[in-house]
């Protein structure tokens, strides 16, 4: 059985380093933002603000809000206190 075309990309992006503006919109995401209100704030289109929260979840392996939030609070938010 071969892979589904989600499959294939969850494989490719699984681990991989977040952009910019992924590292934007986990950080609304974790604010409790809905990904419509992400899409107001960023100046983006629901489309790509959906397109952004679906490469966050596969680069991290992470579907659930929760754990997004919990993964943001300990990787990304104590590196940017540390930068201040």
């Amino acid at each position: 059985m071969g892979y589904t075309r989600y499959q294939r990309m969850a494989k490719k992006l699984l681990g991989k380093p977040f952009t910019k503006r992924e590292k934007e919109t986990l950080k609304l995401i974790a604010d409790g933002k809905t990904t419509r209100e992400i899409g107001k704030s960023m100046g983006i289109s629901l489309r790509t603000a959906e397109t952004y929260r679906r490469r966050i979840t596969l680069k991290t392996g992470i579907v659930r809000i929760a754990l997004l939030t919990r993964y943001w609070i300990e990787n990304h938010e104590r590196r940017e206190r540390k930068d201040r």
